[in-house]
């Protein structure tokens, strides 16, 4: 059975060295796809199967290297491992390829050996990326699947066989994610143990070749190369607890003392995507916030069918901003959610709440996101109302009351 080459694109105005890489390339196993100047480069690279590693010579007719870098960060749309070959050794000049993008340099003349090495990098962190987007799409799969399960059952099925079914979709879509997340945390680790080793050889390296600014350079971002990466591990783990807590799949319904602004985080994190795509959260929760008497994933359940109303509300040419505010007044918690978007029409406004009443469109809503939220809110002996904001956009004021017991 024939293997798919991985494809490398190379982009080298002459024509002697371009002719060198591409058999180089097509030596070790690539298929390299040649380009003579900048933009014949960003052509290559916009094309639906087209590479995710690219060599690019810094100087270039059209546009050059560190520009090619720059379209792909800002314009492309898709993750691009860079290759930069440059005669150039000033550290103002590399640290520009690097701001604009590009992840390693190769000095000319060229390398083979490190040019292979470079490459073999740049195909782990292309099937690292490509693993991470794919779950990120799982991710938002499965977000979507919540809000549409959530719309769709009635209230009596909210509490009972939509989180069993939740659950277990959860526990499934969790082991395989925390998988790779094990696989990359060990590495992380592995990395993090092993780096004062490699760091006291390379400032060896480094004093006996002062010249070569590259080891400078891995000296002064490898940490944060680590850091980054052990990040991006934590921000996994936090999505997937979010959502186990969300469904509460080896949960009940027992009410327990809940401090709102975790509530309030927990529903940014499963809303980020939608966030992202639409509208900035801005925050402004009070620090001493008092403990009220809740269901957890029931009020985080409020909050995101509040986030998601929202963001469908604020038009898509337009920045949106979604504002939540948390305070505490006399025995009660106050929580504010407001939106830029279009507002509520004066004649529908006081429809909202009714079950199956929806402005949305056939397939997008079937309107007991906020029937049933405000059951919730009321079930937790609190009261939940809306009004339109001066200039634009709803305001949705709830309150719950404090949990006296914890003091």
């Amino acid at each position: 059975m024939e293997t798919t080459k991985t494809k490398v694109l190379i982009a080298e105005d002459l024509r002697s060295s371009r002719l060198v890489i591409v058999r180089l390339l097509a030596k070790w196993g690539f298929e390299p796809i040649p380009c003579k100047d900048g933009l014949a480069a960003q052509e290559a690279l916009a094309q639906p199967d087209g590479p995710r590693i690219a060599i690019l010579d810094w100087m270039m007719p059209n546009r050059s290297g560190p520009e090619v870098c720059e379209w792909i960060a800002d314009e492309l749309g898709a993750f691009v491992y860079t290759i930069l070959l440059t005669s150039k050794s000033e550290q103002a000049d590399l640290f520009r390829g690097l701001t604009a993008g590009a992840h390693a340099y190769i000095t000319k003349p060229t390398d083979p050996p490190e040019l292979e090495a470079w490459l073999k990098v740049g195909l782990r962190v292309v099937g690292y990326e490509t693993e991470l987007a794919c779950k990120n799409e799982e991710l938002q799969r499965y977000a979507t699947q919540m809000e549409l399960l959530a719309e769709e059952r009635a209230k009596q099925l909210v509490h009972a066989d939509r989180m069993v079914t939740l659950g277990t979709m959860i526990a499934g879509i969790a082991h395989e994610i925390n998988n790779s997340t094990t696989l990359l945390s060990g590495n992380v680790q592995t990395l993090e143990k092993f780096w004062p080793v490699v760091e006291t050889s390379l400032r060896e390296v480094a004093k006996s070749d002062q010249e070569d600014s590259r080891l400078g350079f891995i000296l002064k971002e490898a940490p944060n190369i680590l850091n980054g990466m052990r990040s991006g591990v934590v921000r996994i783990s936090k999505i997937v607890k979010g959502l186990r807590t969300y469904a509460h799949h080896e949960g009940s319904d027992d009410l327990e003392p809940t401090q709102i602004n975790d509530c309030i985080h927990a529903a940014l994190e499963l809303c980020d995507s939608a966030l992202r795509r639409t509208a900035t959260a801005t925050l402004n929760l009070a620090t001493d916030l008092p403990q009220v008497l809740a269901t957890p994933h029931q009020i985080e359940q409020v909050f995101v069918n509040m986030v998601v109303n929202a963001c469908d509300a604020i038009r898509p040419t337009a920045p949106g901003v979604i504002s939540i505010t948390t305070s505490s007044e006399n025995d009660n918690i106050l929580i504010n959610f407001e939106d830029t978007g279009s507002g509520i029409p004066a004649e529908i406004i006081g429809k909202i709440w009714d079950p199956f009443f929806t402005t949305k469109g056939i397939g997008k809503g079937t309107g007991l996101g906020l029937s049933i939220s405000l059951g919730i809110i009321e079930s937790h002996g609190g009261t939940y109302r809306v009004e339109n904001r001066n200039g634009g956009g709803a305001r949705f004021i709830m309150t719950l009351p404090i949990n006296k017991n914890v003091f």
